[in-house]
């Protein structure tokens, strides 16, 4: 990719956060990159277009690593223990993928959640699927997929409140800790004494 389309995906990026997909113009995106937007159109053939690169940069690397680290790991136990791990990392340092994945949510279009769900999270929700059912084959895997998502940014995110809470400890906030924690919950749940 040249210099030119990866400051445009840059400041894309940036105003996609802040704004949403809806409030984020291609007119804005233009003058915040100080171009024009018929220079976007040169390298971007729409919006859409543009939204999926921003998407696939803040993810496509990382998620690449992530498979090639698994790959190399052959208990599921341990495969899960690092993938949750890198996700944990991987969303804490990416800020703006954060944002961007929260205000899809929170906007709901379909189309767009679709383009997110094939081609950002498609491989990786895929081999976490594949891995999901090997360690618990008579739990819904797709609803296991969703609740390691929701532990993992719910965690990252809860980690503001968390010291005001009982019990709230200094340790709660080293994604170490939120690790073992998140996958000894998926993998044993909460049971009784």
């Amino acid at each position: 990719m040249n210099t030119t389309a990866s400051h445009l995906i840059s400041v894309a990026a940036k105003q996609f956060a802040e704004k949403g997909y809806s409030g984020a113009s291609m007119r804005s995106i233009a003058n915040a990159a100080g171009t024009t937007q018929a220079a976007i159109y040169h390298h971007f053939s729409n919006k859409n277009a543009l939204y999926l690169a921003v998407l696939a940069r803040h993810f496509d690397a990382k998620s690449s690593d992530m498979a090639d680290d698994l790959a190399q790991v052959s208990d599921p136990e341990k495969r899960l223990k690092i993938l949750v791990h890198r996700l944990l990392e991987l969303v804490e340092e990416d800020e703006q993928f954060r944002q961007l994945y929260f205000r899809e949510l929170l906007e709901t279009d379909e189309e767009r959640l679709r383009v997110l769900a094939d081609n950002v999270f498609g491989e990786l929700a895929v081999t976490l699927t594949e891995l999901l059912k090997e360690l618990a084959p008579r739990m819904d895997s797709h609803l296991m997929l969703l609740s390691l998502g929701g532990l993992v940014c719910h965690h990252l995110e809860a980690r503001k409140l968390s010291p005001f809470l009982p019990g709230g400890k200094r340790k709660h906030q080293q994604l170490d800790v939120l690790a073992e924690h998140i996958t000894e919950l998926l993998l044993h749940g909460v049971q009784r004494s």
